[in-house]
């Protein structure tokens, strides 16, 4: 994953964040009832969106094509544009079991790579 890849989907994952935030707090005063469980939950989520956004399109690409995603009832149109915000939203939902799956795989190929050694 590049540093712009990064960057980027950081920027989209922070406006998100901004957003729900803005919506949790509306009626609510931020000093009333402040939930850290869930604070926390949307900060790491945030921060890992750009490495689930990742993931998830790698596992679709493997059995799709890229040319899949940019023709027919995915082409580029005012009507995508809330596909892609359901899809932002499912990969910042997805963020924190997608990156605790991916951790648990890399631990688990590292301990097999070591026990073959």
């Amino acid at each position: 994953m590049s540093t712009a890849y990064f960057l980027k989907n950081l920027a989209i994952a922070a406006g998100l964040l901004i957003l729900g935030l803005s919506v949790w707090f509306y009626k609510d005063p931020v000093t009333q009832d402040i939930h850290y469980g869930y604070l926390s939950a949307a900060l790491l989520s945030t921060l890992l969106f750009p490495l689930s956004k990742k993931l998830i399109e790698s596992f679709f690409l493997t059995f799709t094509t890229r040319s899949f995603w940019t023709t027919g009832l995915f082409t580029e149109s005012p009507g995508k544009n809330g596909l892609y915000v359901m899809y932002y939203i499912v990969c910042m939902l997805l963020a924190i079991p997608v990156a605790g799956a991916y951790l648990m795989y890399v631990a688990i190929k590292k301990v097999a790579r070591q026990g073959h050694s």
